[in-house]
């Protein structure tokens, strides 16, 4: 079933109330960012095609972000595909940015922050795809987020079928479920070749991360440390996270689990969960496992299973 909104039938002085709430009941939990309230004329449409979804927005330029907050009131655990099909769009994430042109695909993933920009007056597709769905079938989806996957045959039809789904009113809920599979296997395909990229968007924000690359390990490592041994003041450190949509604790800790995930998958033996959770710069074992089945969707036990 198709869900749609539009502003043009909100008076101007509550449009963007009605387009933050309109926002979150789409996709989920997230903050728009308006210029002119008044001039906002925009619609989104939603297609529920049983696990997975299918967004459409047409609207004049704008933003939106995940925020720390966000995630805290909605912990909701999918990844976005996106598709301008007019107009630019601007993905940040994870220390990576990418403006993406008309007819890319771009991932982005809801368990950590990030923004997106409209700059200009377009239209946008966004599907939404379980993680723990597509973890299963590419751990390394997450290494994918804001950059674009790379053009093949298969991508190529991917964005086809996003296109012609906007054209259907309705599909009922065992059609839903084969196109999400038949689509979920199109990217998957279309990411089995993808290339680990990971653009830093700043040199500052590089040596940022290559001091967390280096020093994960320390349970004690900090944002105060951190910025002494790159030469910056702790604001100018939280700046270069900020400009990219993220902050220092939230890249260490997802350095640290991506880790922690690597170790496990080419591990036979999980009876050691606290020590690779030590070796990771973890506190305590719990903390660890926490953390892990937030980001990946399962316990640690589970990978490879």
């Amino acid at each position: 079933m198709q869900t749609t909104w539009r502003t043009t039938l909100i008076p101007q002085h509550l449009r963007t109330e009605f387009w933050r709430s309109a926002v979150c009941d789409a996709f989920l939990t997230m903050t728009p960012h308006i210029a002119r309230a008044q001039d906002f004329e925009a619609s989104l449409d939603h297609l529920s095609l049983d696990i997975t979804s299918l967004n459409r927005v047409r609207a004049p330029a704008h933003g939106v972000s995940r925020t720390a907050h966000d995630i805290q009131r909605d912990d909701k655990q999918v990844f976005f595909l996106n598709m301008s099909t007019g107009g630019r769009c601007q993905v940040r994430q994870n220390g990576r940015a990418h403006t993406a042109a008309a007819g890319e695909l771009v991932l982005i993933d809801s368990s950590t922050q990030y923004a997106i920009d409209l700059p200009e007056n377009g239209e946008l597709l966004s599907w939404a795809i379980p993680r723990e769905w597509l973890i299963k079938l590419q751990p390394n989806a997450i290494d994918h987020t804001a950059t674009i996957v790379k053009p093949s045959t298969i991508s190529h039809l991917l964005c086809r079928q996003m296109i012609e789904l906007t054209r259907l009113p309705y599909v009922d809920v065992h059609q839903g479920r084969e196109i999400s599979t038949i689509m979920v296997n199109m990217l998957f395909g279309s990411l089995a070749d993808q290339p680990l990229t990971t653009p830093i968007s700043s040199s500052r924000l590089r040596i940022l991360h290559k001091l967390i690359s280096t020093h994960f390990p320390d349970p004690n490592f900090g944002p105060a440390e951190a910025a002494k041994l790159a030469g910056i003041s702790l604001r100018t450190l939280h700046f270069e996270f900020a400009q990219s949509a993220s902050t220092f604790g939230s890249v260490l800790l997802n350095f640290r689990l991506e880790q922690a995930r690597k170790i496990l998958m080419h591990s036979d033996n999980t009876s050691f969960i606290g020590k690779i959770a030590k070796d990771c710069g973890f506190k305590s074992a719990e903390h660890f496992s926490r953390s892990f089945r937030s980001r990946f969707g399962m316990a640690p036990s589970r990978i490879g299973v």
